[in-house]
């Protein structure tokens, strides 16, 4: 439901499920539930209940060491501080993302880091940085491109250092890619795909078409939040 930009049919079984998992005393599943939630109230623009649940997020994970999604409650948490300005509190707890991954490796959580590091880097305006986190993360992801888990920001991220380092043409390829992957499928991916595609329109020809806005007004009435981030990210103006 998240992924279908459903957001209070998400907040709802996260919820339930979140206090499920604290009556049972699973502080490792109350932890990932809560981060889960930390995304969805960011995805709607409720940014002082995203920070509440992701700190609780943190909190949890500190308590449940073995917690297998550690890494996503403090980047998730760190990109609503990036989103709302707080840039010292997103990297601090970037910064102890990066220490606990040091730690306790796994591909995926590796990947989805350095997506996650790299999509944040770009809120905060730091472009070198963030071509540099996306190049890495396309290396890590080499031959696993189909099960990457965090699959819109990481085609976003793509599309993005394509047109900076290749050139329009192989990055527009890879956005029109994105958009027939997406489209009537995951409505929140496809506002990734949409957006850069946006982007790569204002570079080429100064504007967007009448289609690419169309259906990025009206999925950004459906994820204020999320549209919030790509505006701040420099997709969209």
């Amino acid at each position: 439901m998240q992924g279908l930009c459903e957001f209070d049919a998400s907040n709802r079984a996260f919820r339930t499920a979140f206090e499920l998992a604290k009556k049972t005393g699973d502080d490792s599943r109350a932890s990932i539930i809560a981060s889960n939630l930390c995304g969805t109230e960011m995805f709607r623009a409720h940014y002082e209940a995203a920070i509440e649940i992701g700190k609780h997020s943190v909190d949890l994970a500190a308590s449940a060491p073995h917690q297998p999604g550690a890494l996503l409650s403090f980047s998730n948490l760190a990109g609503v501080y990036a989103l709302t300005g707080q840039k010292d509190e997103a990297l601090k707890l970037l910064n102890h993302a990066h220490s606990l991954n040091s730690r306790q490796r796994s591909w995926e959580q590796s990947l989805d880091l350095l997506i996650a590091s790299a999509s944040i880097t770009l809120t905060m305006g730091n472009l070198s940085l963030a071509l540099e986190l996306i190049g890495e993360a396309e290396t890590a992801a080499t031959g696993g491109e189909r099960v990457v888990s965090n699959a819109g920001p990481f085609d976003k991220l793509r599309v993005f250092r394509a047109a900076h380092i290749r050139g329009p043409d192989p990055a527009a390829a890879i956005a029109r890619e994105a958009c027939a992957k997406y489209k009537d499928r995951h409505p929140m991916y496809y506002l990734d795909a949409l957006a850069v595609t946006a982007w790569l329109e204002r570079r080429s020809a100064g504007r967007h078409s009448s289609e690419t806005l169309s259906e990025l007004q009206e999925l950004g009435k459906r994820a204020p939040g999320k549209y919030a981030l790509l505006v701040a990210q420099g997709f969209l103006p």
